[in-house]
Parts: structure tokens; sequence; C-alpha cells
């Protein structure tokens, strides 16, 4: 098909024209949303995304998108209630797993952010930001060891980061303070 191929704009074109006959398709609407991401119409794509939430969409990147859009507009109610509905529709969505880890850490709800994270790595994701995501809260958590562990596989993903360097450093003194004094 046209989608398959990337040809959004002559995609874009038919979507538009089943989407008329049939509004309520969510996977049209999705695919119609998918367009108009592809091609830089941003209104257009998130009022797509609406439409199919509004249609029942069982795609969860159909929510993870939107909660995206409301994490970029610093509303994290309303992305939270996204991202928790498609981890409902999709358990294994590793990406809606990866943004609540972040969004739960702004909160700082560490307890929540260290378990988001360690879902989406378990789920394959390797972005550096999950680990040092996971690291931190952690770190809040005094968990010393799987901060620590954390932050050893950041540090291999993101070898330059001085910062995080440090706190790794500071983390294993107190290890080490703590083994000493048992």
């Amino acid at each position: 098909t046209m989608f398959r191929r990337k040809e959004y704009a002559r995609a874009k074109r038919w979507y538009e024209q089943y989407h008329a006959l049939d509004p309520l398709n969510p996977r049209l609407t999705g695919n119609l949303a998918e367009c108009y991401r592809m091609l830089g119409e941003k209104a257009k794509w998130i009022e797509s995304l609406e439409d199919a939430a509004a249609a029942g969409s069982k795609d969860p990147a159909v929510f993870s998108n939107l909660a995206a859009e409301f994490i970029d507009r610093k509303d994290t109610v309303s992305a939270l209630d996204y991202l928790h509905k498609a981890v409902r529709l999709d358990s294994n969505f590793s990406v809606s797993h990866a943004n609540l880890a972040l969004i739960y850490s702004s909160l700082k709800n560490y307890p929540l952010a260290a378990y988001y994270a360690e879902h989406a790595i378990l789920l394959g994701m390797r972005e550096p930001e999950l680990f040092s995501t996971a690291g931190n809260s952690y770190r809040m958590m005094h968990n010393l060891d799987k901060a620590i562990r954390h932050f050893d596989t950041y540090l291999r993903l993101r070898p330059n980061d001085v910062a995080a360097g440090r706190i790794l450093e500071l983390l294993r003194a107190q290890q080490n303070s703590r083994r000493r004094s048992k």
C-alpha cells in the first residue's frame, strides 16, 4: 500500500476519503493520523489521534502519542491518563512504560519511576535515560545496589557523563562504608 511505501501525501488523500465514509473506524483514523504526523501537520495529527481515541482505538501508540503531546503541554495528569490507557491496551508497549518512568521521576514518585523504568528495560529498551532514571530513583530510595547497577549501565552507554560518574563514585563510597560498618 501507499502507506507502507511511505507515500504519505497520496495515502493521506485516500485515508481522508475513507475516513469521511467511516469516521469511527479507529484503524483508518490512526493511519490518517500517522500520515499527518509524517507530513508535519501537527494540528491535524493531534485531532486525528483524539478522534481515534474517541472511536475506541485499541492501538497503544495512539494513546502514547497523545500522552507525548500532553507532556509537551506540561499537562502531566492527562499524559499519565493516556499512558496508563496505552499500558492497559498492551502491557508490553515499552514506550509507554518509559514515558511513565520519566513522568513519575519528574514528580519525584521514585518507586513508580523505578518500576516503570525497570519494566521498559525488561521489555528491551536500552535508552540511556532509562538507566539514569532508574539509577536516580533507586538512589533516592537508598537502594544502593540497584542504583549502582543502573548507573554502571548508563555510564557504559554514556561514558562522557562526568556528573553521573561522580554520582556513581559517591554511591560506591556509601556502599563500601555500609559494608565496613557491618
